[in-house]
């Protein structure tokens, strides 16, 4: 617990200086605070979030966000713990086509969440997309944790 937090403020420190860290989880996207509403296959998302940014949150809950796509692309989601408390029992992503016609689901199946992230508190899951346009992805947890989230196209 110790070393976990003396690593957290260590990640401060180099992002207080200039307010990124050149090879850190953020890098230079700015922050999307994600609390708007959106409509998207029957429902909402808090904001359509694009590589150029991030969003951070707390769970348990639910996340929703757009990212669109120019056409087929392995869609990437990844999760930086800044502050892990219980890993809960469940916890998925859900990637949806345009329309939400079908869905692809990356589910942790009660596995610890935070074991998974291992040291560098990181979590990446990736998951191919067929259709062009405005895609739903959705995070789901009953963990405990604070986190930060970026979409990203696989390259």
């Amino acid at each position: 617990m110790l070393v976990r937090a003396l690593r957290w403020l260590l990640v401060l420190a180099l992002l207080s200086g200039c307010g990124t860290s050149a090879g850190g989880f953020i890098g230079t996207r700015t922050l999307n605070r994600c609390e708007g509403s959106y409509p998207v296959c029957n429902s909402a998302a808090g904001c359509v979030l694009d590589e150029s940014q991030y969003t951070e949150g707390t769970l348990p809950g639910e996340r929703r966000v757009i990212f669109r796509t120019d056409g087929p692309a392995r869609v990437r989601v990844r999760l930086l713990f800044i502050e892990e408390r219980s890993p809960g029992k469940s916890t998925l992503i859900e990637w949806n086509e345009l329309g939400c016609s079908s869905q692809k689901v990356f589910s942790f199946m009660g596995r610890d969440i935070f074991q998974i992230a291992g040291e560098s508190q990181q979590l990446s899951v990736e998951q191919p997309l067929q259709t062009r346009g405005d895609h739903l992805i959705r995070l789901i947890s009953d963990a405990t944790a604070r986190y930060q989230m970026r979409i990203e196209i696989a390259r």
